[in-house]
């Protein structure tokens, strides 16, 4: 949900998180691909000290988008209690 929050509304951010963790391109996240879980192992990383400021300007974007962050969180957590 933070990944598709940052794409959608901090593009230049979550182009400079890509080419540093050297993650392909792509508008749509799916969990279940190979590119969706890349993105989510590189999260953790690029949210580390070592990795610049990205942690910080993720927050900020987060909080400042709180509501459409809040949205992706209740699709993605709804769409997988469907599932079982």
């Amino acid at each position: 949900a933070a990944w598709e929050t940052v794409l959608k509304l901090a593009p230049q951010l979550a182009c400079q998180m890509r080419d540093y963790a050297g993650l392909a391109e792509t508008d749509a996240l799916i969990p279940q691909t190979e590119t969706g879980k890349a993105y989510a192992l590189s999260y953790k990383t690029l949210l580390a000290p070592e990795a610049g400021n990205f942690a910080d300007q993720v927050k900020e974007v987060l909080a400042v988008n709180h509501a459409v962050y809040s949205e992706r969180i209740s699709v993605l957590v709804g769409n997988y209690l469907r599932t079982l």
